[in-house]
């Protein structure tokens, strides 16, 4: 388990929190995710991921993901669903605790208690796998992860040389 705690849920904190992942364990060969907006793009297909044979629009986490050749399971079932609000109760049952009896009141506070908390969580609750293997990739020292984990969009230079984007130009 790995986590970390931000000011709100979306793009730029899932980013984050892959980008300090990659950098801890090194690439995975997959993330297992819920079908959350920030993960998997609720947008119609467009031509350019027709053409790439896709038959969804991907989202910012998911073209970093697949830049880095990460495979994306999404939770598609209830009981997959499942697993994942369980592990969040017992967070909530669990962590919120240990928050309050270190007495922490800042987002950096409770990522410092991370540090220490989640290694204990993952020895009290890991089970064994049925073959022992790290299926982490150690990142190219050539490859530019700032500009993996960063937004990317593709916009029209105008002929009066303005781009717009949104309403805005």
């Amino acid at each position: 388990m790995y986590a970390r705690f931000y000011e709100y849920e979306g793009t730029i904190p899932a980013l984050d929190s892959l980008k300090r992942y990659t950098g801890k364990y090194g690439i995975p060969g997959s993330v297992y995710l819920d079908k959350h907006s920030t993960y998997k793009s609720t947008k119609p297909v467009n031509i350019e991921a027709e053409l790439a044979g896709r038959r969804q629009t991907l989202s910012q986490f998911g073209r970093a993901c697949q830049e880095l050749s990460i495979t994306v399971i999404y939770a598609n079932s209830p009981q997959a669903k499942g697993r994942i609000e369980r592990q969040f109760r017992t967070f909530q049952h669990r962590l919120i605790r240990e928050l309050r009896l270190a007495g922490v009141k800042t987002l950096e506070e409770a990522n410092k208690i991370l540090e220490t908390y989640l290694p204990k969580y993952n020895r009290h609750f890991e089970v064994p796998a049925a073959k022992e293997a790290n299926l982490h990739r150690p990142a190219p020292k050539d490859l530019n992860l700032r500009s993996i984990f960063s937004i990317k969009e593709k916009r029209v230079v105008r002929n009066d040389l303005t781009i717009a984007y949104g309403a805005q130009f």
